[in-house]
């Protein structure tokens, strides 16, 4: 086993201050969250660093009392020495900033995980989610639910069973629940109480994530189904019209759980679009609904909420006229581009397949109404195969591989690292990965790792069988690594994605 460097984790101001809040009026509800990073932190032998831009941030703070206060609390951070300065790449992607606003600051934070200094930014900021993706840092920058999921995932041994959606009516909900709380702040507690009863009477359909504590629910969606025309929308509309992630549950994973069984319904059902109204201080939201393709329009509502919105259908034209990645994101994961993109046949074997894929293993559906949803749309696949980079956009298909051989489900390439360097790894798998770091270790001891990001498209049902693939010409024996397919295999499988 090599010796491995410290993680090293970089904090912004907006997470200091709910690891030291100043007593109990000032407790944050993210505290909690913050505290269990702490502690997952001390035991994996990660560090946590502040940037000197975050410290200069603080003392804009115009009371004097809490501005000293925290000005001692964040002493006990490690600050990282000469942080690097702003490259021509970061200024000429995000645009230039003044030096001590705030846009600088985001910059700053971005600009030290771009230059290897730090592993990861843990920040709640919209704005610097969204200058990471434009930087392709992304899977570097954090939540703080993802953060402590990251942290979990790598150094605890306890296992965890994954969260399971489940589905219900409108009626089953709790209206006593805590997660209905900020919605009651949002738009006030007469009004909510009267729309929450309407959405029971009208059987609205519901997703829930039961919190591990069984205190309350731990994430929640409900929608609506619409055929009137709204914000310039037709077609059979599906309205998101509640979705929310508990406090101290917030995150990535939560919140792409339930949003992948919404598209599941919207899918099966044959909606055409999607499209939901969020106050523009729910930022983490908004992140989220990005990062699968909901786009703002230009309406406002009454009460001042953004409208997003997301097509299930792909519009005329736009397969050609689109990257295949942004292509997928946008209308998928269902859909995808299979026109002019590689495609390849991954073999898994049957325990990584389990962790990998749990939606696709037959023993999860035995319990009706439930839907075990593992690692949810974006993934990380390990391999040691000598397989080149693949393209962005290209289609996979995964092989389960033993003696039940057979294809089960789709995924589209997002990125891909190859490198014997596990610290590079996790830096590059971020929340995605399923392997702990001690796994990943011992898979890069002699060998290069292929690491492919991707987006689960859908599962094969029924799955293809080994001798199916024989008898239509896609094989000629049982694949042993990452296999590029010729032009009637790819047309031959790309056909049951359509049927």
């Amino acid at each position: 086993m090599r010796n491995r460097s410290a993680m090293k984790l970089l904090i912004d101001t907006n997470i200091f201050i709910p690891l030291e809040p100043l007593g109990e009026p000032s407790f944050e509800p993210s505290t909690r969250v913050a505290a269990q990073i702490s502690e997952l932190a001390s035991r994996g032998g990660a560090s946590l660093f502040v940037h000197p831009a975050s410290r200069d941030d603080l003392k804009r703070d115009g009371d004097t009392s809490r501005r000293e206060i925290r000005r001692q609390q964040i002493r006990k951070y490690a600050s990282i020495e000469n942080p690097p300065e702003l490259s021509s790449r970061l200024r000429r992607t995000l645009g230039e900033s003044e030096r001590g606003s705030n846009d600088w600051v985001d910059h700053m934070l971005l600009m030290a995980v771009e230059a290897n200094a730090v592993d990861y930014l843990i920040s709640e900021d919209l704005g610097i989610a969204r200058g990471a993706r434009s930087l392709r840092l992304d899977s570097r920058v954090l939540s703080l639910a993802d953060a402590a999921s990251l942290l979990a995932n790598l150094f605890d041994r306890i296992p965890r069973p994954p969260p399971r959606v489940e589905t219900l009516k409108a009626y089953s909900l709790d209206e006593t629940d805590p997660i209905f709380q900020t919605f009651r702040e949002d738009y006030g507690e007469t009004e909510f109480n009267k729309w929450l009863h309407k959405c029971q009477l009208e059987h609205r359909d519901a997703w829930i994530i039961r919190s591990q504590e069984k205190k309350g629910l731990a994430g929640l969606a409900i929608v609506k189904s619409q055929e009137e025309p709204e914000f310039g929308l037709d077609g059979r509309l599906l309205k998101l019209c509640s979705f929310k992630v508990a406090d101290g549950y917030q995150g990535f994973r939560f919140g792409e759980l339930l949003l992948k069984a919404v598209f599941d319904f919207a899918v099966k059902n044959v909606y055409s679009q999607i499209y939901v109204t969020v106050l523009p201080r729910h930022g983490q939201l908004i992140r989220l609904l990005e990062t699968f393709g909901f786009e703002r329009m230009d309406q406002v509502t009454e009460l001042e909420e953004w409208v997003f919105e997301k097509p299930m259908q792909a519009e005329e034209g736009k397969e050609a006229s689109m990257v295949p990645l942004d292509f997928n994101i946008r209308y998928g994961p269902f859909v995808a581009r299979t026109t002019n993109v590689p495609v390849y046949l991954v073999p898994i074997q049957p325990q990584w397949h389990r962790l990998l894929f749990p939606e696709v293993e037959e023993q999860q559906e035995l319990e009706q109404g439930q839907l075990a949803c593992g690692n949810a749309i974006q993934k990380a696949y390990l391999s040691r195969s000598r397989t080149s980079a693949l393209e962005q956009g290209s289609i996979l298909f995964f092989y389960r591989s033993g003696e039940d051989g057979r294809v089960t489900a789709v995924g589209v390439v997002e990125d891909t690292l190859r490198t014997s360097d596990p610290e590079d790894i996790v830096r590059f798998a971020g929340t995605r990965t399923v392997y702990r770091l001690d796994q990943i270790e011992e898979m890069c001891e002699g060998a290069e790792v292929l690491t492919i990001l991707f987006r689960f498209s859908r599962r094969l049902s029924p799955s293809i069988r080994l001798p199916e693939l024989y008898a239509a010409g896609v094989l000629t024996g049982a694949p042993q690594s990452i296999t590029r397919l010729g032009e009637e295999g790819t047309e031959w499988l790309t056909g049951h994605m359509r049927a």
